[in-house]
C-alpha cells in the first residue's frame, strides 16, 4: 500500500524523517509531517498503524468531506496535460494541492489554455458562473514572472456565502469577498498560454491578494 497523497498545514513543520521545515502534511490522518512524498513513503511501514486513513465514501457522503480520497476524473482527451494547482474549499481547515488538467491544443479563438474544474464546483453553477482573474503582482508589487490565476464561483461571491476558511486564513483574518471554492494556478510565463505545478512559495502571493478582492 503506498502512503497518502501529502496536504498543505497553515504553518511550517519539522518532517518525521529530516526534520526540515515543511507546509505538507500527511493527506490520511492531516497529523503527520513529511517534506516530500519521498519522506511520506519511506515512513510509511511505521506511520500506517498510527494513520486514521477515512473509508470509501457511500454515495451520500460528499467526497469534499474526505479530503484523503482525489476527486474522480471525468473523461479527458488525450491532448490533457496535469499540473499540481492549490485547492480553497470553505468547509476545509486549510488549503491542499490537487491535480488539475488543462488542454494545449487550443483553438486559434481561444488563446489561453482552459482547465477542467467541473468537478471542483458545485453542480448548479453553470458555465456563466465560473471567472478567473490573473495575478500579476506579488505581495510587494513586484511584477510576477510566473503569474497565478485564481478560478472561483460568481454566484457565490455575489451572495456572500459560504466563507472560505482557508481564504481568511491566508489574508490574515481581514474580510474578503472571495467566497466559495476557489483554485489557484500557476502560468509558466507571462505569456499565459499554459501552465506549470504552482508552488508553497506562491501562498505568499495570493495571500495580499486575497485581502484586496
Amino acid at each position: 500500500m503506498n502512503a497518502p497523497a501529502l496536504l498543505p498545514p497553515p504553518v511550517p513543520l519539522p518532517c518525521r524523517i529530516c526534520e526540515s521545515p515543511t507546509y505538507r502534511l500527511c493527506g490520511g490522518c492531516m497529523q503527520a509531517r513529511y517534506c516530500c512524498q519521498e519522506h511520506a513513503q519511506l515512513d510509511w511501514t511505521s506511520h500506517e498503524a498510527q494513520c486514521y486513513r477515512l473509508p470509501a465514501p457511500p454515495s451520500t457522503t460528499p467526497a469534499s468531506a474526505l479530503p484523503c480520497i482525489p476527486p474522480t476524473t471525468p473523461a479527458l482527451p488525450s491532448t490533457a496535460i496535469r499540473v499540481r494547482a492549490f485547492l480553497f474549499k470553505p468547509d476545509e481547515q486549510c488549503e491542499r494541492f490537487i491535480d488539475v488538467f488543462f488542454n494545449l491544443c487550443l483553438p486559434p479563438e481561444r488563446p489561453s489554455p482552459v482547465p477542467f474544474l467541473q468537478e471542483y464546483f458545485p453542480v448548479n453553477a453553470g458555465a456563466g458562473s465560473l471567472r478567473s482573474k490573473i495575478i500579476w503582482e506579488g505581495g510587494t508589487a513586484e511584477r510576477l514572472r510566473y503569474p497565478l490565476q485564481v478560478w472561483y464561483c460568481a454566484e457565490a461571491v455575489a451572495r456572500g456565502t459560504p466563507v472560505n476558511r482557508p481564504i481568511l486564513r491566508l489574508a490574515g483574518g481581514r474580510h474578503t469577498s472571495l467566497c466559495g471554492t476557489v483554485v489557484a494556478l500557476r502560468f509558466s510565463g507571462t505569456r499565459c498560454i499554459d501552465y506549470c505545478d504552482i508552488k508553497d512559495l506562491d501562498l505568499t502571493r495570493l495571500g495580499p491578494w486575497f485581502a484586496k478582492f
